[in-house]
């Protein structure tokens, strides 16, 4: 989606109101990118004053994703955008999410730099460090860019890039923890950093990789196998779900606990259950359903999901008081 793309709407305050807020954050993303080279610095450079100074910083941040969630909300509440305004508001909440975090880790950074001016540094001048520092502030630079651009076909490259440099944030911090205490084990901190790689690796890259357990892929199989025809309504549901459906979806409250959910989407299916289905969480599936019906749909983000036809719920069964409760919603 390139910029054009944000003014097609009748009211042109509505279409000023997304560019302003794409414009934040990136604002914010340089705000971000600058505290992280600045952190790198004052820790490889020795500068005391310059890594007090970042980690001061880090209150600007705060508030910066603050404002920029403030405004998401209200987008939200009056404007009720769909569709592609919709991925964008959610992916604007993501990206200030990871963008303060990695706000947090220059902190980090900067603060642990304060203190180890007053140490003598390495001959090397902790080049190493400056390496990696150079790696995840280009992968940070690479992703706003990537959403500046809105480019699609970047979309796999920036879940990657996400968790290696999570991957490199949290060595960096370690690294630097680690010399600031004095330990004196390298060792140590390669199986450490090693296991860090192996848990990224397993955890973020496989799953963002691998397009069969990808929430889009999941939700194509959804789409085919209800039809064209059919009405869709959700529980337990991840954004990314909502947000790949091909048709408009039902849900009854993300955050609504699962005993009020229950009678609603019972009543919902029960309304036309020729034509209505139901996705949720596989582990979810309960005594109200015909189980030989409940349909495996498959797997994302680390779940099994299933799929209920109207007609697979028992009539005049109500679902058991919490049932389901334990499953956290995410």
């Amino acid at each position: 989606m390139e910029k054009s793309d944000l003014s097609h709407h009748i009211l042109s305050r509505y279409n000023d109101d997304l560019e302003r807020l794409r414009t934040n954050v990136l604002q914010m993303g340089g705000l971000v990118e600058e505290q992280l080279k600045q952190a790198v610095e004052a820790l490889v450079e020795g500068d005391s004053q310059l890594g007090e100074q970042v980690a001061r910083g880090d209150v600007k941040v705060n508030a910066v994703e603050v404002a920029i969630d403030d405004d998401c909300s209200r987008i939200l509440a009056t404007r009720s955008p769909a569709a592609g305004d919709l991925r964008l508001i959610v992916a604007v909440i993501k990206t200030i999410t990871d963008l303060e975090r990695i706000g947090d880790e220059a902190e980090k950074i900067g603060y642990i730099g304060s203190r180890l001016a007053a140490v003598e540094r390495p001959a090397d001048r902790y080049r190493e460090i400056k390496h990696l520092g150079r790696i995840v502030a280009d992968m940070v630079h690479e992703a706003l860019d990537a959403f500046a651009r809105m480019d699609a076909d970047a979309a796999v490259a920036v879940a990657i890039g996400r968790w290696l440099l999570a991957f490199g944030l949290a060595a960096l911090a370690a690294i630097a923890l680690a010399l600031w205490r004095r330990r004196g084990q390298p060792a140590t901190a390669v199986i450490v950093i090693t296991a860090l790689l192996w848990i990224v690796y397993g955890v973020g890259l496989i799953p963002a990789i691998s397009p069969e357990s990808s929430a889009q892929a999941l939700m194509q199989r959804v789409g085919e196998r209800i039809g064209p025809e059919a009405e869709l309504a959700m529980l337990g549901w991840r954004e990314q779900h909502r947000l790949q459906a091909d048709r408009p979806v039902v849900d009854f409250g993300f955050k609504r606990p699962w005993d009020e959910q229950w009678p609603l989407a019972r009543d919902w299916l029960q309304a036309d259950p020729s034509r209505r289905w139901l996705f949720l969480r596989l582990e979810a599936v309960g005594p109200c359903m015909d189980a030989t019906q409940v349909i495996d749909i498959g797997a994302s983000n680390r779940r099994a999901w299933a799929l209920l036809p109207g007609h697979a719920w028992i009539a005049g069964c109500d679902m058991p008081a919490g049932w389901a409760a334990e499953i956290e919603h995410e």
